[in-house]
């Protein structure tokens, strides 16, 4: 391969070296010849995913060369996954290469190893953002294909250098918001967009303060968008904003969906959010100019986790297909026509059908008796609208509603569900919830009204079971709250839901959210149900008057319970130290 032109070799190298410094390492190490022939391409491909004295010694390394070398020495495509500061020990980080891979490669080219001034690593937020800055605007103007994923580093860095502009990108993946470019005046003349040759955007997820409109002027050229891991917490108009921005030679938005919250978790809140979020992401795009694919969850090749490992196995994915891209391939750009969504009619449910908890309005219960409903916000607020005269749930008796925060439509549920005779409301937070259970439960009505009765949505109201919302445990980034503001509120709640329903029509139970009353799943084995056998010492009508028993004056100020009784806390929950009236945290020392 001597007698082989230099062109020649260049060329071949050229296609070799895509595997971010393994093989450029490598060629140097054959012969003196292909050492100098390899040369400019030593950082075709650069993949960095060490610690931040990684990234210090490959710009210095890279400074040298181009110095030495001119323009011929750039990098085409470039790797980069970001660490903390912190994450990767000083005497551990000394023998990390500066090359990203291997070491090889600075001993061919006789790059010494001492560490100097000019390769000390960073040692305060200020210099790791100007190492990263620097760093990227040394590449960016001869790069091609760019994956940036700073993981965890959102208190180590200030903001980067919005001016960093990257004239010839084609591709580009982006893990977080540090490199995304918002402009508060896109027409501005001064304002020079930052990719005018992206053809292909890969975002780790939507943010909200970064819109298509942004997009749309940086980048106006692109082809192939790809939004993974999608969650109930992405704003979905986002999404339509992408396909009304003028990309005039759009031609592909992929979607992948996460998988979504477990039921149990948090009532099931989380999980109706999903479905809502999945069912207006599919309605908002089914007149899409452009083909829109929505994979379901568990065909994101990103691993969508949210998890430490997720987050790892993540970058292992995207290290992968960056590869997989410089070598030919399809990398995360592959997609099956069955998930197009215009291959369905404008009313077609996704063909994942993964809605399992949302209740559809139109959809006729008739032999339904016992439900178990967790609410979110807006839900059945307008169902008596949308249907009409029908009846969703003719003969249920017994109803477990987990409000949201919409609360509880009382109109049309009594139109729906008329022959209620058992009806369990938990989550009440404010006076107004209260009002409403008032309104039917005949409050403000003598017991001896004979018409009474007739004036309750539920007239075949039997039991009326009302539980206050619990206390709100802080995050645990907070070291010092006081809890006395949320024991009064909730005190108040209850103590106005004691005293309106002081003349109950119907036997009505009201539950304090602390003390040994717990919500647990309905028993489908033919008993009664453990939510639905209460503690008779709760029953209102045992208590003529406003005075509140003894038993449950002492459990109204007791101390919230912020971790489950039956477990310790979690390794990242500070453990609560309670000093009179204040709540007081201290993170758990090694070990506990």
């Amino acid at each position: 391969m001597e007698n082989l032109a230099v062109e020649l070799l260049m060329a071949i190298f050229a296609l070799a070296c895509t595997d971010g410094g393994r093989t450029g390492c490598s060629l140097a190490l054959v012969c003196k010849h292909f050492r100098e022939v390899s040369r400019p391409l030593r950082f075709h491909s650069v993949a960095l995913t060490g610690a931040p004295v990684q990234l210090k010694r490959f710009f210095v390394l890279f400074e040298r060369e181009r110095a030495a070398l001119g323009v011929t020495s750039a990098v085409r495509h470039a790797f980069i996954k970001l660490k903390r500061m912190d994450d990767t020990p000083l005497d551990q980080a000394s023998s990390t290469s500066v090359s990203g891979e291997t070491t090889p490669g600075d001993t061919a080219h006789g790059q010494d190893r001492e560490n100097g001034d000019e390769a000390a690593p960073p040692r305060t937020r200020l210099e790791y953002t100007e190492l990263i800055s620097a760093l990227l605007r040394a590449i960016a103007p001869t790069l091609e294909t760019l994956v940036f994923l700073p993981w965890y580093i959102a208190h180590d860095v200030e903001p980067l250098d919005a001016g960093i502009m990257f004239p010839v990108l084609r591709e580009l993946t982006l893990g977080s918001s540090l490199l995304y470019i918002k402009s508060s005046d896109p027409t501005s003349p001064s304002t020079q967009p930052a990719y005018p040759s992206l053809r292909r955007l890969h975002l780790r997820s939507i943010v909200q303060e970064h819109t298509g409109s942004d997009w749309a002027y940086h980048a106006p050229g692109l082809t192939h968008i790809l939004v993974p891991s999608v969650t109930y917490r992405e704003p979905v108009p986002d999404f339509k904003l992408l396909l009304e921005q003028p990309f005039e030679e759009l031609q592909t938005l992929i979607i992948y969906l996460s998988p979504p919250p477990a039921v149990r978790y948090c009532h099931g809140t989380p999980r109706l959010r999903y479905e809502r979020m999945v069912a207006a992401l599919w309605e908002s795009l089914a007149e899409a100019t452009v083909p829109v694919y929505i994979f379901p969850p568990g065909k994101d090749k990103m691993v969508g986790s949210m998890s430490g490992a997720g987050f790892a196995g993540y970058g292992d994915a995207a290290r992968e297909a960056w590869e997989d891209r410089m070598q030919g391939g399809v990398g995360f750009w592959g997609v099956e026509e069955e998930y197009a969504r215009g291959a369905y009619k404008v009313g077609d449910t996704p063909v994942f059908g993964c809605c399992l908890t949302r209740l559809v309005p139109a959809v006729v219960f008739p032999a339904l008796r016992e439900l178990y409903c967790v609410a979110g916000p807006e839900h059945f607020s307008s169902v008596a609208k949308d249907v009409g005269g029908a009846r969703l749930y003719p003969v249920l008796e017994r109803l477990h509603y987990v409000q949201g925060e919409s609360g509880l439509d009382v109109e049309g549920w009594a139109h729906h569900a008329p022959n209620v005779t058992h009806l369990y409301v938990s989550q009440i937070v404010e006076n107004t919830d209260a009002d409403i259970l008032a309104q039917f439960n005949g409050a403000h009505h003598s017991p001896t009204d004979a018409e009474s009765s007739t004036k309750l949505p539920f007239s075949h109201l039997k039991v009326l079971v009302m539980k206050a919302a619990g206390y709100r445990a802080p995050p645990h980034w907070i070291y010092r709250v006081t809890w006395r503001w949320t024991t009064q509120r909730h005190r108040a709640v209850f103590e106005y839901m004691w005293r309106v329903h002081d003349h109950a029509v119907v036997p009505t139970y009201i539950i304090p959210s602390v003390g040994p009353w717990t919500e647990e799943d309905t028993n489908c084995t033919g008993g009664a149900g453990s939510q639905w056998t209460i503690d008779e010492r709760l029953l209102r009508a045992k208590y003529p008057g406003e005075t509140i028993p003894d038993f449950l004056q002492g459990v109204l100020v007791d101390p919230p319970p912020f971790y489950n009784r039956n477990t310790r806390p979690s390794p990242w929950m500070p453990s609560p130290r309670y000093h009179g009236r204040g709540l007081f945290f201290s993170l758990p020392r090694d070990g506990e």
